[in-house]
């Protein structure tokens, strides 16, 4: 095939040419077999779904037919899930009293829900409740420090005698008479 803007010369057939993107006048009919130098486009993606465009730099895509909804271009910025996944993460891996990894499990879901949420809206509701679940977690983890402190405290205690001197007083330890 041939590109009639800059005469390149390929053997395999192009939609778009190769040296200077011009498309092709001559597009291959859809009956013949797809050679290894032809694009694969998916009938069923919408690169606007995603919404990883700069606001206004792209106009909106039409709506693909197997969605049945409308394609929405972002007006506003993407929120961040990066945060949101590495908190759940911690929750998990501290497991505070088990109920943290379970929160934060469920906190994980919510964030990768949230980055593929078509609308930037859903997508802050569904991170905000991934943050309250995974503020719920820490809150569990510290609970769980504290009761640890307490019982090593109390452990030391309770194997002295339950008796607690002050420094430099040795009771009877060291009898003098």
């Amino acid at each position: 095939m041939q590109c009639p803007h800059c005469g390149y010369t390929s053997e395999n057939d192009f939609h778009f040419c190769p040296e200077c993107g011009a498309p092709a006048t001559s597009p291959k009919p859809p009956d013949e077999p797809v050679t290894g130098a032809q694009a694969y486009i998916r009938q069923d993606y919408d690169p606007c779904r995603d919404g990883h465009f700069p606001p206004g730099s792209v106009t909106p895509c039409p709506a693909p037919a197997w969605s049945g909804q409308p394609s929405a271009v972002p007006s506003e910025p993407r929120p961040s899930t990066t945060g949101v996944i590495v908190m759940a993460i911690v929750n998990m891996l501290c497991c505070g009293f088990g109920i943290s990894m379970v929160l934060g499990l469920i906190a994980l879901v919510f964030a990768i829900m949230a980055g593929s949420e078509v609308r930037a809206d859903e997508a802050r509701k569904k991170i905000g409740w991934a943050r309250t679940i995974n503020i719920v977690g820490l809150v569990f983890i510290v609970l769980q420090l504290l009761v640890i402190v307490l019982l090593i405290v109390g452990s030391i205690i309770w194997s002295d005698g339950g008796s607690w001197r002050g420094p430099g007083s040795f009771g009877g330890d060291f009898p003098l008479g």
